[in-house]
């Protein structure tokens, strides 16, 4: 979903799918810090996620913590 334009409910939804294993969500216009932190929350399929590496200090460490728990990779790229 990179270099797109999403909504928090939009990217939600589709890691709520159980096919969904893995998301790069890097420079997704309209997505906010509480849409990125409710998607690692909900879902449950995802694998790995790569975000944006200054979402790293933004995202509350329980968050990342929970996402890491449940076997999901976080991957942090540097793009300008």
């Amino acid at each position: 979903m990179s270099y797109c334009v999403a909504t928090d409910e939009g990217v939600i939804a589709l890691a709520r799918l159980q096919s969904m294993q893995n998301m790069r969500l890097i420079h997704v216009k309209n997505v906010s810090i509480r849409g990125i932190c409710e998607l690692l929350v909900v879902g449950e399929s995802l694998n790995k996620v790569k975000l944006l590496v200054e979402f790293k200090e933004t995202l509350p460490w329980h968050i990342i913590e929970h996402a890491e728990k449940r076997g999901c990779r976080l991957r942090w790229m540097d793009k300008d």
